[in-house]
């Protein structure tokens, strides 16, 4: 299904398993119209995010990856994000919650990555490896932001709030905690610009997460035989619960403005950046 409402990136992914391609679209929408002469519905124009559906008309940017390659694209080809990434790398999906450790780097995007560009399109430095483009409207030119592409770490100490206080991991969810050990095992790309400190996983909607009930209540901390609630996935519930617990753990925080990527800004944090920013490309 697409993605709801016109705030949204409406992004899109479809993947091929067996050729291992990806087609990730951004803006997709399904808006059908009828025009004043009341001629047959129309395609119109998508001007923001997705509208629920499951029939795609039309998307801003279309873009094409094989998975078995580099994942990366090539110099001067835009992606479904500002950093020209696939939407696939760093998601959470279902899987990841079978049997062992999530083993891969998240994503996750943040308000105003830096960005150095003395003229539209000519740069030295505006982003690193894997990234190969960077947010171009709502950034920062410090030279001490964080750039597209760079990683983090998860601090390896105690966690604190944004009062100081010490966060006892013990009392979040199994599902959560494993998301922690993958942030402090492999760290995640910066991917994207948004209003707020962000990861990403798999549409709830869209995710399908092959457990038993017995192991759903495990990993969302409830008791056994907690019923699964009406209309809802276990994905989304699992998905749900780990996003609220990682709302409430200041992995970064700041004046976020209601999340507007325009006004938005980091001022404390609990990880680290554990790769310098070498250039990969030297044009925007």
């Amino acid at each position: 299904s697409l993605p709801k409402g016109r705030a949204s990136d409406g992004h899109l992914v479809l993947y091929n398993p067996q050729t291992r391609t990806e087609w990730d679209y951004w803006n997709a929408t399904s808006k059908w119209t009828k025009n004043t002469r009341k001629r047959p519905l129309r395609k119109r124009k998508s001007t923001g995010g997705g509208i629920s559906s499951n029939r795609l008309l039309q998307a801003g940017s279309v873009a094409k990856f094989k998975l078995n390659k580099s994942g990366i694209s090539h110099e001067g080809q835009f992606s479904a994000r500002a950093s020209g990434t696939p939407l696939m790398a760093g998601l959470l999906i279902p899987e990841d919650f079978k049997m062992g450790p999530i083993r891969h780097a998240l994503s996750f995007a943040i308000p105003r990555p830096k960005n150095t560009c003395t003229a539209p399109y000519i740069c030295t430095n505006p982003h690193i490896y894997p990234a190969t483009h960077t947010e171009d409207t709502y950034y920062s030119t410090n030279i001490n932001a964080i750039t597209m592409g760079q990683r983090i770490r998860l601090k390896s100490g105690v966690l604190k709030n944004k009062d100081g206080q010490t966060i006892n991991e013990k009392l979040l969810s199994a599902a959560t905690r494993k998301v922690l050990k993958a942030l402090r095992n492999y760290g995640a790309y910066l991917v994207d610009n948004s209003g707020g400190f962000t990861f990403y996983a798999e549409d709830s909607a869209t995710g399908k997460l092959d457990v038993n009930l017995r192991v759903l209540n495990w990993y969302i901390r409830e008791p056994k035989g907690t019923p699964l609630p009406a209309n809802k996935t276990a994905w989304q519930v699992l998905i749900e619960k780990v996003s609220d617990e990682l709302s409430q753990i200041p992995i970064a925080f700041g004046n976020f403005n209601g999340h507007n990527a325009s006004t938005a800004t980091i001022s404390h944090y609990n990880f680290e950046v554990i790769e310098p920013a070498t250039p990969f490309y030297s044009t925007y």
